[in-house]
């Protein structure tokens, strides 16, 4: 299971989704949410370089939408990158030391903490 966040910095609003790969496809359905709120307006993507958010499917559909920009944090350095923060923070407070029967329970106390 991999857990799939952004952060809008404007508001403080977290879309969170949880999907079994963490791949292109499973990247690009999830951007393809988190941009959609914002149609036709510029928005920016702090990315660290995680080979996924760079495939030619990715590619292919940021040209299609010029009003995506794509940032990737350097090397090392994904410290820099605000969700980040709010990683660390879901750990803390929801799952670290948590005993979950199975994926299923897991994903639904990490949906029902971005929901609260």
């Amino acid at each position: 299971m991999n857990l799939f966040a952004a952060l809008n910095v404007t508001t403080g609003e977290v879309l969170g989704e949880c999907k079994p790969n963490r791949n292109g496809a499973s990247f690009l359905a999830f951007m393809k949410k988190a941009v959609k709120p914002h149609a036709g307006k510029k928005s920016h993507v702090v990315l660290d370089n995680l080979s996924t958010h760079t495939t030619p499917d990715v590619k292919a559909w940021l040209a299609k939408n010029p009003h995506v920009h794509f940032h990737f944090t350097p090397v090392e350095s994904s410290w820099l990158n605000q969700i980040e923060i709010w990683f660390g923070i879901i750990t803390r407070q929801s799952i670290r030391r948590g005993t979950f029967a199975s994926v299923n329970v897991l994903v639904k106390q990490i949906r029902d903490y971005i929901n609260s």
